[in-house]
């Protein structure tokens, strides 16, 4: 029992878990700011919500080109102090742009954020001390950027109403700056300079069992990274996880302004409706760590996107129709999509891929994600122009996310390590 409260990991996985409620927390608010700044500026709305199309555009270009060389020179520490820094200075230019460029310019810099400090470089930090119980793990720590997006949500809505959007930006990203900067240079390390091991490191095998035998009790070490981009496996999971995660970000940005437009809530109560969904979504990261880990991944992925389009079907219903009740249940389905965020692409890329190169795996696969969020805001324009309703786009959700998941367990079908035993 005193080998276990030794283990430096649990609380390097709970500063992990802070950084990412504050990271991914502000820059998963966006929505609540969209109809603000557009009118305080008297822009449309749709021209607003490109800066979702900015910020992961800029994750995805940065994940594939350079991502992976910038954690490991900085390290994942360095990496997530910097990215505090930056993304601190990023809701600083929100707060006093006064051009349309201004806040593009300012989403691309979120995207450094994304790209080098949130989900890959958490996912590097989480590999480096967990390979046995790795997906349960992942679950608990990146809870923190659904938890600390249904916080700014809600908060962020009680400030707007009563400071205005642009004191907001400047309250939000002062405590952000304090906590995420206090957190990392107490709490994250490495095992090395400890003096400990990852869990489960001593499990560890170079290759799987001959075909025909069963799985070892051993954890797997995988495919490198080139290995793994020969495999069908990867670009069916990075074509699924792309469409998921595009559905889930469609439902989470779309949501506040389609509440106010079709249910008449004003800012704040819209934000805390968001705010119940994504304090829920917070849950399903967590509560589907231990799914994947107990059940297997194509369970896990079936449970979380099964859910969400439940609960977009329910969405597309005529709102007249839909009483507060079976609204509010319509918004904890559509939570269950969240892991598509961050938490799915670490996940199945240990049971896909295995352990050998997993930091490196996972910075590509999240491009995927970025890609995704990246596409889906300028399809949402071009629905809109053509006369349709943000109702509309829902339909588009569900088909993406769908499709996503068929991929996905078609990806998981065809690994090479799908007979063996991973974290």
């Amino acid at each position: 029992m005193s080998e276990v409260k030794k283990f430096r990991g649990n609380i390097v996985a709970a500063a992990c878990f802070v950084i990412m409620f504050m990271h991914l927390g502000a820059i998963g608010s966006i929505g609540i700011f969209l109809s603000p700044i557009a009118e305080g500026n008297g822009w449309k709305v749709g021209d607003v919500a490109i800066l979702i199309t900015w910020a992961t555009a800029t994750a995805a270009i940065v994940g594939f080109v350079a991502a992976a060389p910038i954690i490991k020179a900085l390290t994942p520490k360095w990496s997530l102090f910097i990215s505090s820094i930056v993304c601190a200075s990023h809701y600083y230019w929100y707060s006093v742009g006064t051009h349309l460029i201004e806040y593009y310019l300012a989403a691309a810099v979120a995207g450094l954020v994304i790209a080098c400090g949130t989900s890959a470089a958490i996912g590097n930090v989480i590999g480096q001390w967990f390979i046995a119980k790795r997906a349960s793990m992942i679950g608990l720590v990146f809870g923190g950027a659904a938890f600390g997006t249904a916080v700014w949500q809600s908060v962020g809505g009680i400030l707007i109403k009563n400071y205005g959007y642009r004191s907001t930006y400047v309250i939000m990203g002062t405590v952000l700056l304090v906590v995420s900067i206090l957190t990392n240079l107490l709490f994250i390390t490495s095992p090395e300079k400890v003096g400990q091991k990852a869990l489960g490191a001593d499990q560890v095998v170079d290759k799987a069992p001959a075909a025909g035998k069963p799985a070892q009790s051993t954890v797997v070490a995988g495919l490198t990274l080139k290995e793994s981009l020969r495999t069908v496996s990867f670009y069916l999971i990075f074509i699924g996880v792309l469409l998921v995660a595009g559905a889930w970000t469609g439902c989470k940005s779309y949501l506040a302004p389609l509440l106010r437009g079709e249910y008449g809530m004003d800012y704040n109560m819209s934000s805390q409706y968001t705010s119940i969904m994504n304090l829920v979504a917070a849950a399903t990261v967590i509560i589907g760590g231990f799914i994947a880990q107990k059940l297997g991944n194509k369970v896990y992925l079936c449970f979380l996107v099964g859910l969400m389009t439940i609960g977009a079907i329910i969405i597309l219903m005529n709102p007249g129709t839909i009483s507060i009740a079976i609204l509010i249940v319509a918004l904890i389905l559509l939570a269950w999509g969240n892991p598509s965020q961050s938490a799915m692409p670490p996940t199945v890329t240990t049971h896909t891929f295995g352990n050998k190169e997993y930091g490196k795996i996972i910075v590509y696969l999240m491009s995927a994600v970025y890609i995704g969020q990246a596409i889906l805001p300028i399809l949402v324009k071009a629905i809109l122009a053509r006369g349709m309703t943000l109702h509309d786009t829902f339909y588009f959700f569900v088909a993406s996310g769908i499709v996503g998941l068929v991929l996905m367990i078609l990806g998981m079908q065809t690994s090479p390590l799908r007979r063996t035993k991973t974290a």
